[in-house]
């Protein structure tokens, strides 16, 4: 690694360890806020750290023409535009920006270990210590790993593409890459509050109040700092007042505009009031565990051939419960396996249960809209075409607990023809890759192939409960870090309900017959006692006026009174 010292006097505002890093022959197209001529790089870097209109986050210096270009985003914050080859271009990164620090995620990598570091400490004792030390490091620290020995470096996986082998080959070692990091503020006033998000990522998606999520809701498109604002005496946001002077709502950061995923966020807010002096204190806690349940699968069925849809792990087992973010597949399968055709997927749609809103997954030329939703459609090995599987990660509507999903399955003979898709590429390396996806293929004029004319319409439905815990624990975390919960409770359904009434009825019906007959059985063997001494009376009873004999008074005075008098024989 080579690194020049360069005093700026416009940089002593920067307690970092250093003020930029330059890359020579790179950088963004695109992505400038401001540009202006500069007679140097130094001054170019110079107006960037002196910018007050916006955070300047990183500047480009045209060797050849002397423009300086100056934009709000470097390789961290952006996840979409790439990082190419430019001829006469420096590309210089602050290092001086503020970037949030109290909820990060980072991301697992094995076998492979950065070369290059900015700090070796030793005598740290646990992994947690030193992922402590990489969060309040002097420099904008983004991977670490710990070998007996804590590692700390500014680079990451979208800050090496330019470098030759970055990475050591090593198996069973570890890191941990930085990805997204949130810092909430909370801002009590008289009668609203306004909750602040600041990320070091561009997020686009929205916010919403979780109770509200239609009438209450932020859109957010590419930014790095939002608010949103909630009366606290709005019916429309749903701000509950626990008691005088404290006042709760809970909030959803959601990334995709219909559904929910598992890189999605809520946070338990909560202003108090005491007397005349206002105290504030917000709590921030996660939760995306959600209880998915399939509801079983139903078949279209046509002349030829017959075709379910099935939902499933990665593996092809059937699954019974599952939470957000889980891995499971859509299977499409002919049910002959020794059919003649073959199928392909196209227009797959999954829809709210309860308002209608959809989202499509797969367009009408089979390519998936949205990787991070649904991939591509590929066929199961040892299948022959006759099975297509759709891989994706649980998710939901945030009005419905249920999520039904709906699409057209086109038999042919003899064989299916993929699609060529054009996909987004990970976000380290930029750009689109082309992919084959086993949805509507082309057609084409001249072609052994063709489709029969019918189309199979196959529908399935989970039910999967609310990731964001109502009834959570409220409260703030001592080091602002992300807190998780497993769900929890219970759902009957419609027919759980009818079946326990149904039982309860039959119980009720049953101890009500045996308690009749055995009142009928009572009745009948004292009216057989009560013959009997009538027939034999005087034989067996010494005394029918005494009050102790076989019948009660009643009886007596009914056999001395009401009864004719046989005659003696």
């Amino acid at each position: 690694m080579y690194a020049q010292k360069l005093c700026l006097p416009s940089a002593r505002s920067c307690d970092k360890a250093w003020a930029f890093e330059l890359v020579r022959g790179y950088g963004f197209k695109n992505s400038e806020r401001k540009q202006m001529e500069m007679p140097s790089r130094m001054a170019c870097v110079d107006a960037c750290i002196q910018e007050r209109e916006f955070h300047c986050r990183s500047a480009s210096w045209d060797t050849a023409t002397n423009v300086c270009v100056m934009g709000d985003i470097d390789r961290y914050s952006q996840s979409r535009m790439p990082f190419i080859p430019q001829p006469n271009m420096d590309y210089m990164e602050s290092q001086c920006v503020l970037e949030p620090n109290k909820m990060c995620e980072f991301k697992k990598i094995e076998n492979r270990l950065l070369k290059t570091v900015d700090s070796l400490v030793e005598g740290v004792s646990s992994l947690e210590k030193c992922r402590q030390m990489c969060l309040n490091a002097p420099f904008r620290c983004h991977t670490y790993d710990f070998e007996g020995v804590c590692r700390l470096s500014h680079h990451s996986s979208v800050t090496v593409t330019q470098i030759e082998e970055p990475y050591l080959i090593m198996n069973g070692s570890v890191s941990y890459e930085r990805e997204n990091c949130y810092n909430v503020s909370l801002d009590c006033r008289a009668n609203q509050l306004v909750a602040t998000i600041s990320t070091n990522r561009i997020f686009s998606g929205k916010v919403y109040a979780r109770s509200k999520p239609n009438s209450c809701a932020l859109d957010v498109k590419n930014s790095l700092d939002f608010e949103i604002t909630m009366d606290y005496a709005d019916a429309a946001c749903g701000v509950k007042q626990e008691e005088p002077g404290r006042f709760v709502t809970d909030l959803v950061l959601q990334h995709h505009d219909l559904v929910m995923t598992a890189a999605d966020l809520g946070f338990a807010l909560r202003c108090s009031f005491h007397l005349e002096n206002k105290s504030v204190a917000h709590g921030i806690e996660l939760q995306v565990n959600g209880q998915i349940q399939s509801m079983g699968s139903e078949s279209a069925i046509v002349l030829s051939p017959n075709v379910t849809m099935r939902i499933t792990d990665r593996s092809g087992g059937d699954i019974s419960s599952a939470q957000v973010g889980d891995s499971l597949a859509l299977r499409f399968e002919i049910t002959d396996k020794t059919s003649p055709y073959e199928i392909f997927v196209r227009e797959l749609i999954a829809m709210d249960g309860l308002d209608g809103g959809e989202i499509v997954l797969i367009d009408s030329r089979g390519c998936p809209t949205d990787p991070s939703i649904m991939g591509t459609v590929t066929q199961v090995p040892d299948f022959a075409g006759k099975s297509l599987q759709a891989p994706f990660e649980a998710f939901k509507f945030p009005t419905s607990e249920i999520v039904q999903f709906q699409a057209l399955i086109t038999p042919c003979l003899p064989h299916c023809e993929p699609v060529n898709c054009s996909i987004s590429a990970d976000p380290s390396t930029g750009g689109e890759f082309e992919t084959e996806s086993y949805g509507r293929r082309r057609r084409r004029r001249s072609t052994p192939n063709s489709e029969t004319g019918e189309q199979l319409l196959v529908i399935n439905q989970l039910k999967i409960s609310d990731p964001f815990d109502k009834e959570s624990e409220r409260g703030i975390l001592p080091d602002g870090g992300v807190k998780r919960h497993p769900g929890t409770g219970s759902c009957l359904n419609l027919n759980s309900l009818f079946f326990i009434g149904s039982l309860f009825v039959a119980i009720q019906v049953a101890i009500i017959t045996g308690w009749f007959c055995l009142w009928r059985r009572r009745s009948s063997s004292k009216e057989k006692e009560l013959d009997t001494n009538y027939m034999f009376g005087p034989a067996h009873r010494p005394n029918v006026h005494s009050s102790h004999g076989p019948f009660p008074p009643t009886q007596q005075k009914y056999a001395r009174h009401e009864m004719p008098t046989l005659p003696r024989l």
